[in-house]
């Protein structure tokens, strides 16, 4: 045990000469020799004893507690709950047979080996569900999850009960490599090959420019089908805008079609591509693929502006370039900015700046009410950001590089973050930002939290915040073109990226209508999805408020649903859980004579199941995973070779743990009693003897 505190210990010299003085002024000089000689002394010492301890606690110190705890072996059991498990012949096995096969062999295991539970299907949870019913699989990112659940444990390997497919998240391989225990496949499913045809992808841009040409990719893919003629079909808002005729030519066959599709209807539009059936065709649900996307009137406009070239600058501009929807410019030292009214939104990276002592850029910015993401960094004047008022404060320790990990917070409210990107984002590396304290004011939004080592911290990374009729938020880490680059390395693309960081420009690009009330929502959207709408409503002074009462209507051909608005800092959320696939409109309206506001739109849910486009189990993937880790692959009749392997490996061993504690010493009763005895014999003494 030992003592450290956040001050520098040679302080302690001033505590010590603080309680000699003290002492000093009572118990010497010429009022002293009231006291007989040997009572001043002990007065003397009880009073420099007890004004020393508790200058020593402005100091505030802290005891350092080096503990060993004791570990036992861990086993992680790891089944896949998501629906292509059940999607073939075999589903009966898997639902009735497998829970029980999974429940005998953990009782097999050695007792000295504790056993937890996990099923994962988007993302990884604990416990024994057996639904199969899950939409998505993310397997590399389970495998993430578990390596940061089990940090500085004793877990000695990963039992993974799956069929191997995966159609979302990192790939599985190279997740595995970071595990560092060996994992134990046991592989399901159907591993045949049918005849089948299928829309394998379909992609296209979420948002458009009204009268202009966008890009429709789509593939087929077809098996054991050779010789077969199968008919393509593209429907743009139930118009036919593309029909071909395909020849099946091999016994593996796939082909990509490129379509121009021509936006002429403003609002939501849908694109439905379909692929006829095969006479033999077992799996028909995945013959067709639905799209939907946005057609607005006006390209938003979008400057980016840095006081020196930064690879961040490069990586959003190419990210928002993406968007047809967005003009896109990017300038060298904030000088250059032009009119800042022209712009629906700034970025300034690491403005403003430490080498200037204010920023004309984010002063017009803030006259015109335009919004502005601010992303900083060690060249940030965190003075004069402090100084905007702006839902942000920083109070910078030390300069130099942090470096700190992002993770969502899964309780953010003001837009929808799928869970294949709430997974890209904690496992992507740790951003620059500086070592201090960060915190907002009330009403802001933390969209990303900071996460230091395998601790969430309390402190925001990225907010979002609304300050009078102007939307901030602020990215307190530079180092995002690390992020890009990942995304490539991992998944060929930069789609999680480009995603990710389109939803945030595109939320604070919204603040450019002036409207009072506006309505914030995902018009596309899953049947797996919890539906979310938040809201706005803004009083004469363009101020938030939400002391009234706003309800949402939200109907379609066959169901009619009403919701409440819940406050939620200064505007309102809701949470409309989840709902069947089809085509609903809403209608949200402010229910008060003051503020007769309403706002009406349209969303859709879509019922594409991921999980029916693949059924083939991937036997090669849980062999190459088990063989990686060092693990082995074992059929589910014989799991007790687990077993075997784990005791011949000597693998089932206890380990110990150094954990350090710190306890406040002012919260140490003790010391505050040793003060307390220690004035309490003094004033004794001190009236025995006469003297108060």
């Amino acid at each position: 045990m030992s003592i450290v505190s956040e001050y520098p210990f040679w302080l302690i010299i001033f505590c010590i000469a603080l309680g000699a003085i003290y002492a000093s002024v009572l118990y010497t000089g010429k009022n002293s020799k009231k006291w007989h000689k040997n009572i001043r002394r002990l007065l003397f010492i009880i009073r420099f004893i007890a004004v020393t301890l508790l200058a020593f606690m402005l100091l505030e110190p802290f005891f350092k507690v080096n503990t060993k705890i004791k570990q036992k072996p861990i086993l992680a059991v790891v089944t896949d709950n998501s629906a292509s498990m059940v999607a073939t012949k075999d589903s009966a096995f898997i639902k009735n047979e497998l829970p029980k096969k999974i429940s005998s062999f953990t009782k097999n295991v050695s007792k000295d080996i504790n056993i937890e539970h996990y099923n994962f299907g988007d993302s990884i949870r604990i416990g024994q569900n057996y639904n199969f019913d899950n939409m998505f699989t993310d397997l590399g990112n389970s495998f993430i999850d578990l390596k940061n659940r089990y940090i500085s444990k004793n877990l000695i390997g990963i039992v993974l009960f799956s069929d191997g497919i995966y159609n979302t998240g990192i790939n599985p391989m190279l997740a595995a490599e970071q595990i560092h225990v060996p994992v134990f496949s046991v592989a399901l499913g159907d591993t045949n090959i049918y005849t089948d045809v299928s829309i394998s992808s379909l992609t296209s841009n979420r948002e458009t420019v009204f009268n202009n040409y966008f890009p429709i990719e789509f593939s087929i893919l077809a098996t054991e089908a050779i010789n077969e003629n199968v008919q393509v079909n593209v429907f743009l808002n139930d118009k036919n805008i593309f029909s071909r005729d395909v020849l099946i030519n091999e016994k593996s066959f796939s082909k990509i079609f490129n379509v121009n599709g021509f936006a002429d209807k403003k609002g939501l539009n849908k694109i439905y591509v379909s692929v006829s059936s095969l006479q033999n065709e077992i799996n028909k649900v995945n013959n067709s693929r639905t799209f939907y996307f946005n057609v607005n009137e006006d390209k938003k406009k979008i400057l980016i502006v840095s006081n020196f070239p930064h690879p961040d600058v490069r990586a959003l501009r190419q990210t928002l370039e993406t968007n047809l929807n967005y003009d896109v410019k990017s300038v060298i030292d904030e000088s250059n900015s032009g009119d800042i009214a022209d712009y629906d939104l700034i970025i300034a990276h690491q403005i403003p700046s430490i080498n200037r002592g204010s920023s004309t850029l984010l002063e017009k910015a803030k006259s015109a009410n335009t919004p502005v993401w601010i992303i900083a960094g060690n060249k940030t004047n965190f003075k004069v950001l402090n100084a905007l008022n702006a839902g942000i404060s920083v109070r910078v320790r030390d300069a130099s590089e942090n470096k700190i990990t992002a993770i969502v917070n899964e309780k953010f409210e003001l837009f929808n973050i799928p869970q294949n990107e709430i997974d890209f984002v904690k496992s992507m590396p740790p951003l620059n930002s500086v070592f201090g304290e960060f915190s907002t004011s009330f009403g802001a939004n933390i969209l990303l939290w900071q996460k230091i080592g395998s601790i969430v911290s309390s402190q925001p990374l990225l907010s979002i915040s609304q300050v009078g009729n102007q939307r901030w938020a602020f990215l307190l880490g530079d180092g995002i073109w690390r992020w890009r680059l990942y995304d490539y390395q991992r998944n060929k693309n930069f789609n999680l990226f480009n995603s990710f960081f389109s939803r945030i420009a595109q939320f604070l690009c919204q603040n450019s209508d002036r409207s009072r009330f506006r309505v914030i929502y995902e018009p596309t959207n899953y049947e797996t999805e919890n539906i979310k709408f938040s809201a706005e409503l803004y009083n004469q002074n363009f101020e938030l408020i939400n002391s009234e009462i706003v309800e949402l209507k939200l109907f379609s051909n066959s169901e009619n649903y009403n919701f409440t608005f819940v406050p939620d800092g200064s505007g309102y959320s809701l949470n409309c859980g989840r709902l069947k696939s089809g085509e609903y409109n809403f209608t949200a309206t402010v229910k008060s004579a003051k503020y007769p506001y309403s706002q009406s739109g349209k969303i859709t849910i879509d019922d594409y199941n991921p999980e029916f486009a693949e059924t083939k189990a991937d036997f090669n993937l849980m062999n190459q995973i088990a063989m990686q880790t060092g693990g082995i692959s074992v059929d589910i009749e014989n799991l007790d070779e687990i077993n075997k392997f784990l005791e011949s490996k000597k693998l089932i061993q206890t380990s110990y743990i150094k954990e350090k504690k710190y306890i406040e010493i002012v919260d140490w009763k003790w010391i505050l009693l040793i003060i307390i005895l220690l004035v309490s014999i003094e004033w004794v003494v001190r009236k025995r003897e006469g003297f108060y």
